[in-house]
């Protein structure tokens, strides 16, 4: 796509702002282990009565940020993997899983309007990472993945753009296992 076409899309889509704001202030990490990764995408969470709370979550390392990738790393074609299986030869690499609960006012079928700071925040638990596998030896590799196979407890919102990434993730996965 020319950059006129690209520029006629955020035209044509406002509702692109929020995310070409966030795009324009992000600044990657230097590692895996140290970068937030989070939905934009909410989901419902459902108690054992049947109520549901809208929610968006974020993986946040407890590891300190890096900026760059270590020296050690840079000439690398797969830095990033290979900084995090030396971190991971050292200790576990920890997130903390964040659940954002949405307020009545939030709209969760919306993915590209952020939720005030101020909403309630709850740590639900830890992601605890202790090894990794190369992508192509990895049980993961031959796998689709599906953001609407989700465990009990937890719903999917009507907001269309979530509804619309399986197909999309199906289609990406179809591409990758022709090409093996």
């Amino acid at each position: 796509l020319g950059n006129g076409t690209i520029q006629q899309f955020f035209a044509d889509h406002p509702e692109s702002a929020t995310f070409r704001e966030w795009a324009g202030n992000y600044r990657a990490s230097g590692s895996f282990a140290t970068e937030v990764y989070h939905s934009i995408n909410a989901f419902y969470l459902i108690d054992t009565e049947g109520e549901r709370q809208a929610a968006r979550w974020r993986a946040v390392p407890q590891a300190k940020r890096i900026d760059t990738v270590p020296e050690a790393f840079a000439d690398s074609d797969d830095a990033l993997q290979q900084e995090f299986a030396a971190r991971l030869r050292e200790q576990p690499v920890v997130f903390d899983l964040v659940f954002t609960l949405a307020a009545a006012s939030d709209d969760e079928t919306d993915p590209t309007v952020l939720w005030p700071q101020s909403r309630t925040e709850v740590v639900a638990g830890q992601i605890v990472l202790r090894h990794m596998t190369p992508q192509l030896e990895g049980e993961c590799n031959a796998i689709n993945f599906d953001p609407l196979v989700l465990p009990t407890g937890m719903a999917a919102t009507a907001d269309k753009i979530l509804n619309a990434r399986s197909a999309a993730y199906a289609e990406s996965y179809r591409r990758r296992a022709r090409e093996q």
